[in-house]
């Protein structure tokens, strides 16, 4: 686990397990019970939706995940994969495959405004959010919880 991130999330792969900001299960402190209805597919959704929440509050758009959860990742009916044409890397607008858009070389993709690279370094359960501008350094962090469900 990163210690220094300024705002961490938390996500599960258990579909309808909502947690808080601070990792824990919301049904478990709540009196309202929240039920999800919809697909794994749908649920997995949900963690782009987490990812982007830490983008917005840490002002960046580039994301680092690990192996395992650019599969997740990559699921995302929104995920448009980079592409390498002479040279440089590419991807292609949403509902366009005509319209390419380049990207930095080393990403694996974009949804939204966001770009994605995957990193082997990077624990399974985190994906990374790191930002160094004027303001300084700033680290945001998706704890992914449950990530092996064998």
């Amino acid at each position: 686990m990163i210690k220094q991130a300024q705002i961490t999330r938390h996500w599960s792969r258990i579909p309808g397990k909502f947690l808080t900001p601070d990792g824990r299960v919301f049904n478990e402190i709540s009196t309202s019970k929240i039920q999800f209805e919809g697909s794994v597919r749908e649920w997995y959704e949900t963690l782009i939706e987490t990812i982007r929440d830490v983008v917005i509050a840490v002002g960046e758009t580039r994301v680092w995940v690990s192996p395992k959860t650019r599969v997740l990742v990559e699921a995302s009916f929104a995920f448009c994969p980079a592409i390498e044409l002479d040279g440089m890397t590419f991807t292609s607008k949403r509902g366009s495959e005509t319209t390419l858009i380049p990207v930095e070389n080393d990403a694996i993709g974009v949804i939204d405004n966001m770009t994605f690279f995957e990193r082997q370094s990077i624990d399974d359960n985190d994906v990374l959010i790191i930002v160094n501008d004027e303001r300084g350094s700033r680290l945001g962090q998706v704890i992914i919880h449950d990530y092996n469900l064998e």
